[in-house]
C-alpha cells in the first residue's frame, strides 16, 4: 500500500491506494480485479490486480465477521425492498433482532442454521 513520507514530493498520502481502489470498485462495480488496478495506475498510483484482490478479500471479510465493511447505496437499496416485503422496516427489525436472539441462545447463526438443517433431515 502507498505509505505518506513527510517531506518528499512525488508520494501518495496513506491510504490512497485503498481509498482509490475502493471509487473505482464503486463506480465500476462488475469490473475485474486488472480493470480496478489499471484504472488506479491511470490516476497515478501504482495498483497491482492483486493489490485489488486483497483489498476485496479484506473488506469481505471485515464484513462478515466483525459486522463491518462499507454500507453501499446497493445494500440500502436492498434493505429498503426487503422491508417493504417484511411489512416494513420496524418488522425487518424486528425479525432480525429476534433470529439474532435465538442464534446466541444456541452459539451463533452458524450453528443455528446447521441446526434447523439437521433436524430438517432428522424428521423427514
Amino acid at each position: 500500500m502507498a505509505k505518506r513520507v513527510s517531506g518528499k514530493s512525488g508520494q501518495s498520502e496513506r491510504g490512497a491506494k485503498t481509498k482509490a481502489m475502493i471509487a473505482a470498485m464503486d463506480s465500476h462495480p462488475a469490473s475485474k480485479n486488472h480493470e480496478i488496478a489499471a484504472m488506479v495506475t491511470a490516476s497515478g498510483i501504482h495498483c497491482t490486480a492483486q493489490d485489488v484482490a486483497n483489498l476485496k478479500s479484506r473488506l469481505k471479510k471485515s464484513g462478515s465477521t466483525r459486522g463491518g465493511g462499507v454500507i453501499t447505496l446497493q445494500d440500502l437499496k436492498k434493505v429498503r425492498d426487503l422491508a417493504h416485503e417484511s411489512g416494513g422496516l420496524r418488522d425487518l427489525e424486528s425479525a432480525v433482532q429476534h433470529v439474532e436472539t435465538l442464534a446466541s441462545k444456541l452459539g451463533g447463526l452458524d450453528r443455528l442454521k446447521r441446526s434447523i438443517a439437521a433436524l430438517k433431515e432428522f424428521q423427514e
